[in-house]
Parts: structure tokens; sequence; C-alpha cells
């Protein structure tokens, strides 16, 4: 009787201690499955760059900061973006440039863009923007563009002049939008 009796509480201390370290073990299991979904996070996590086609230089983005460089080429491909548009590639070109548009200004302009697709449909017009001079001012996030846009009238050539282009951009947690755009002839 005796060695049952001691055998029984050898087994009872046994199963304490088993228990206690399944849940230690199962602790660390779930401190394993969150470091792994956490590692797996960051590197599959979707990270965004914008790099213009006409970007020869070494540029940076970050928070707070965007070089003049990145703003300049940025500027010039929204542009083009912009300008150069005729009634087969309007509705591509307006999605483009309105993915680029500030969040806080993305309805607005929308509206804008809807009517101008829809005039430049319905008059067959084309046009081209040949960029002459772009700078950042004042080291901001303003760009000034200055150009020549050529419009042409159902194959017919109706306006050549020269326009100024202000683009205002706003760098949200390292993504650089349209906040402002505005042209006018020079």
């Amino acid at each position: 009787m005796w060695k049952s009796s001691k055998f029984i509480d050898y087994a009872d201390n046994m199963s304490r201690i088993c228990f206690d370290q399944k849940k230690i073990i199962y602790g660390l299991l779930v401190l394993i499955g969150f470091l792994c979904s956490t590692i797996t996070y960051m590197v599959f996590h979707k990270i965004e760059y914008l790099i213009p086609y006409n970007m020869n230089e070494k540029v940076s983005v970050s928070v707070n900061e965007v070089t003049p460089g990145y703003l300049v080429a940025l500027a010039m491909a929204d542009a083009a973006t912009y300008f150069d548009v005729d009634r087969y590639n309007v509705g591509a070109q307006t999605q483009l440039f309105l993915s680029r548009v500030d969040p806080s200004v993305m309805g607005r302009v929308g509206l804008e863009l809807g009517r101008r697709e829809k005039k430049i449909i319905s008059d067959n017009l084309a046009q081209v923007f040949y960029p002459v001079n772009c700078y950042v001012k004042n080291n901001t996030h303003f760009v000034v563009i200055k150009g020549r846009l050529v419009k042409w009238l159902a194959s017919k050539l109706v306006q050549s002049n020269i326009v100024n282009i202000s683009i205002d951009y706003s760098n949200i947690n390292g993504h650089v939008f349209i906040k402002k755009w505005t042209y006018e002839n020079a």
C-alpha cells in the first residue's frame, strides 16, 4: 500500500510539472506564431515607388522630405499625363492623372477631368505639351513648368502657345500627391 501511494504522489507531481510545461510551450508557440506573422508582413508588405520615366538622378522620398530632383521629374511626368492626350487615350490618361491627385481634392478634380474627357472626345481634340523649363520654387513642394502646348482639332492645328503650369505637391507619409494644379497662358 505504501508503494502505491508513493507512486500516486510521484505521478501527481509529474502531471503538475507537465501541465506547467505545457502552458509554457503553448505560450512559446503563440509567441513564435506572432513573430512569424510579423516577419512575414514586413517581408511581403507592399511598398510602392513611383519613378517617373524621365528620372536620371538619385532621389529620395521619406516621410517628411522629398528631393527637388524627384519633384521636377514627377512634375514633368504629370504634365505629360495631363496634356499629351487625344480621343483614344484620354480615358486612360485621366485615370492615371486622377490616381496622382491628393485624396482631399480628388472629388472635385475627378469632376473637372470627367468634363474635360467628354469635351476632348466630342471635339476630336488632340494636344501635346513640350516642356521648356522646370524648377522647384524656393525649396518647397511647389513646381513650376513652362512649355509649349500644341492643340489640334480634327487634325487641324488650332493653337500653339506657351503655358505656365504650377503644381503644388503634398507629401502624405512618404506618398507624393498633386494637391493643386493650375496652368495659364504665358
